[in-house]
């Protein structure tokens, strides 16, 4: 049990250093295309 709670936990950590670093580069390319959008309003 004990090391199904602890891979559980390095497996919960990974998936939010995963999550954080989507939305950077999701925040990245947006602000990107925001800046060099023609369409930009």
């Amino acid at each position: 049990m004990d090391i199904d709670l602890q891979n559980e936990k390095i497996l919960n950590e990974l998936i939010d250093e995963l999550e954080k670093k989507d939305k950077e580069f999701y925040n990245k390319r947006s602000s990107f295309w925001s800046k060099n959008s023609k369409y930009n309003k």
